[in-house]
């Protein structure tokens, strides 16, 4: 796991709701307590901390995720569009290769090679103690560092 440069984490642990810092790799680098409250099974202690680890391979991302398997292909199309810069990387060889072994939706999304820009919008989570919750994501990336990004889930109201 990298360590988040010093913006990052200033911003994410200012925020009141869910925030997280991501790595060039999509490691959470930095996060605060309400997101560690949301992400049960990846940003607690000793969780893997890949966002597309989680993603695909945890059952409490699939449980967690209402539309699981939709945002699952999403979210694996924007990693391959900020990835780009990252060509003939061994480290992101070395996780690709490992996240096609451990998920089949995985291999199949990286060979259909689908790119997205990395867009916010509504989110919606079934957490096991809160239940229905709703929250709109906005994303950034500091001008200094801008190969990390900030993760800012600002709540809704479900209706």
């Amino acid at each position: 796991m990298s360590q988040a440069p010093e913006g990052v984490t200033a911003l994410v642990q200012a925020l009141p709701c869910p925030a997280y810092g991501l790595d060039p790799l999509w490691n959470a680098c930095c996060w605060n307590e309400p997101a560690e409250r949301l992400f049960v099974g990846w940003l607690g202690e000793d969780e893997p901390r890949n966002l597309l680890r989680y993603t695909f391979t945890s059952a409490e991302a699939r449980t967690l995720i209402p539309d699981w398997e939709q945002r699952a292909r999403r979210l694996l199309a924007e990693f391959r569009a900020d990835c780009a810069r990252m060509l003939n990387d061994a480290v992101l060889d070395t996780l690709m290769g490992r996240l096609r072994d451990e998920s089949g939706l995985f291999a199949e999304e990286w060979d259909r090679q689908t790119v997205m820009a990395r867009e916010g919008g509504e989110r919606t989570f079934l957490h096991p103690e809160e239940g229905l919750i709703s929250y709109t994501q906005h994303t950034f990336s500091p001008a200094e560092r801008p190969e990390y990004k900030v993760v800012a889930l600002m709540p809704n109201e479900v209706t």
